[in-house]
């Protein structure tokens, strides 16, 4: 084989591994994706989105191998609890599960990483067993915390934007365009838009708690639950609450049936006061 046949199908084989993106950008984005690289392959073209991406791999080298394909795009948080006996102590772990909705068109698709890495990059989750665990902070949280549907919308927009100065026929995200001013996104439009909730009920609690909700009609709705925002977080909240509650009643009744025991105890002091903690958590959260 001569060189320079030998380099003709060098380049022959890189255009061919370029191909597919290639082809991307000259047919319908409408069409399914074939695989999560291929995604993150046009996601990356993108300043916002290759930021994502690295911090993604950041966070976990493995993270393109363990989303999941599923019915809705979420991230799920998970809380591994454990605790000790011996002194009442405990370790809580947290994992964020992303889940890819499997029959998006492939530019949503993208987009949709784009959001849902956001979540997995940055959400912050309230601790249910913690003393700051709230209604108001919960809700408030889940739209404008760290990581929050905010965050992750603001996200997206940036990146729909990026894509369409850099691809031709890269179609332009409907939902954003309200949000784009001046080249920039119109965080207190967004902000405000995502306290709507239309003709929704929502418990007069929440009202009082998160005073910006509002009757305007319905912008964003979580995927997952098919609802408002303020409406699902709260669902969310007392769901949460009621399992943390189950948990915590569970730990009490081992901590007091070991004290009375007298088996293996390490602090009969230290056991008593987390009995005490856990009754006034029992006290403050799951009395009603």
């Amino acid at each position: 084989m001569t060189r320079s046949l030998a380099l003709f199908i060098a380049c022959l084989g890189t255009l061919l591994f370029l191909n597919p993106i290639l082809a991307r950008a000259q047919k319908d984005w409408g069409s399914s994706y074939s695989s999560i690289d291929e995604l993150v392959a046009v996601l990356e073209k993108s300043k916002t989105g290759k930021q994502i991406i690295e911090k993604a791999k950041g966070r976990d080298p493995e993270i393109w191998m363990k989303i999941k394909l599923a019915e809705s795009s979420y991230t799920e948080s998970v809380f591994a609890r454990s605790y000790s006996l011996l002194d009442g102590g405990e370790e809580i772990k947290i994992r964020h599960l992303v889940h890819l909705k499997k029959d998006l068109g492939f530019s949503d698709a993208v987009l949709d990483l784009a959001h849902e890495l956001v979540h997995f990059n940055h959400k912050s989750v309230l601790d249910p067993y913690g003393a700051k665990f709230n209604l108001e902070s919960f809700v408030r949280h889940g739209i404008e915390g760290e990581g929050g549907e905010l965050e992750a919308f603001r996200n997206e927009c940036l990146v729909s934007w990026e894509l369409e100065q850099k691809i031709s026929d890269f179609p332009k995200h409907s939902l954003c365009q309200p949000y784009k001013k001046d080249g920039s996104f119109a965080y207190e439009k967004a902000k405000n838009d995502y306290y709507a909730i239309g003709s929704w009920k929502l418990r007069e609690e929440v009202r009082v708690a998160v005073p910006e909700v509002h009757r305007s009609k319905v912008i964003f709705t979580s995927s997952y639950a098919s609802k408002p925002y303020p409406v699902a977080l709260a669902e969310e909240y007392y769901a949460t609450k009621q399992a943390a509650c189950t948990n915590n009643q569970k730990k009490h009744r081992l901590i007091a049936s070991q004290a009375e025991s007298g088996r293996g105890l390490a602090s009969i002091g230290q056991l008593q006061k987390e009995k005490e903690r856990l009754e006034r958590y029992n006290e403050e959260h799951c009395s009603d």
